[in-house]
């Protein structure tokens, strides 16, 4: 039998939903000439380079939500005051408080359920806000918060092999004999982490975005669309 685990942001909710909002109340400057959706990229790479550095508390996360809104304007040519980029996130905070699940996972979930199939999920970031994510999407009806890790709770982040390993320890009487599948749109977060895991992983890359590496040694399968994505797994469930 085999078993899901998933990321959180991206690949369960679409975070430019709350983020465009955000986008088209504050930066009125931008959205005319610069599409949100390369706005969002760029500003998530920063905030993606500053994360461990957030997870080690070398650096306050609100100092990390005001870089990464700033530092993208900058990147194309616009200047941010603190107070707008405060502004900014204030909104965008609102609208991941008002989160749905991506179209296809609640009939995926229920069927997985009615199997009895494992269902999990790991994912980046402080406990309050991802909690507040989850909580949002109303997981708790398909997957305990029993199986869902938060690196901010427990010190370990992706793509360390331990966060991976930690998990299975957690669960391993439920995860014993089956083939685990990880699930995220990030490539080196979920893909090398998984790998390093030796689960299979399986990548949600409907952002298009290309691989960190060409290491042939990564095993994983590539989806560019969900439709696709849990097509494969209802075949492997």
């Amino acid at each position: 039998m085999s078993a899901f685990i998933f990321d959180l942001d991206d690949t369960l909710y679409d975070p430019l939903e709350p983020f465009k909002k955000a986008y088209q109340k504050h930066l009125t400057m931008l959205h005319p000439v610069v599409a949100v959706e390369d706005f969002y990229k760029v500003s998530r790479a920063y905030s993606d380079a500053l994360f461990e550095a957030q997870q080690n508390g070398e650096i306050p996360i609100e100092e990390v939500r005001r870089i990464r809104i700033q530092s993208a304007a900058k990147d194309f040519g616009f200047h941010l005051s603190a107070e707008l980029a405060d502004a900014f996130q204030t909104t965008y905070a609102k609208g991941q408080g008002e989160l749905v699940l991506l179209p296809g996972y609640e009939t995926f979930f229920k069927e997985c359920q009615s199997k009895n199939i494992f269902l999990g999920v790991i994912t980046n970031g402080p406990g309050d806000l991802q909690r507040k994510k989850l909580a949002s999407l109303s997981l708790e009806r398909y997957i305990p918060s029993t199986h869902w890790l938060i690196s901010g709770e427990v010190g370990l982040m992706k793509p360390q092999r331990e966060i991976f390993a930690y998990y299975y320890q957690q669960h391993q009487a439920a995860l014993t004999d089956k083939k685990i599948y990880y699930i995220g749109d990030s490539f080196e977060n979920d893909v090398v982490g998984a790998n390093r895991m030796h689960w299979q992983a399986l990548w949600l890359n409907h952002r298009k975005r290309q691989p960190i590496t060409t290491d042939e040694s990564l095993s994983y399968k590539e989806f560019t669309t969900l439709d696709s994505l849990l097509t494969y797994c209802k075949n492997q469930a």
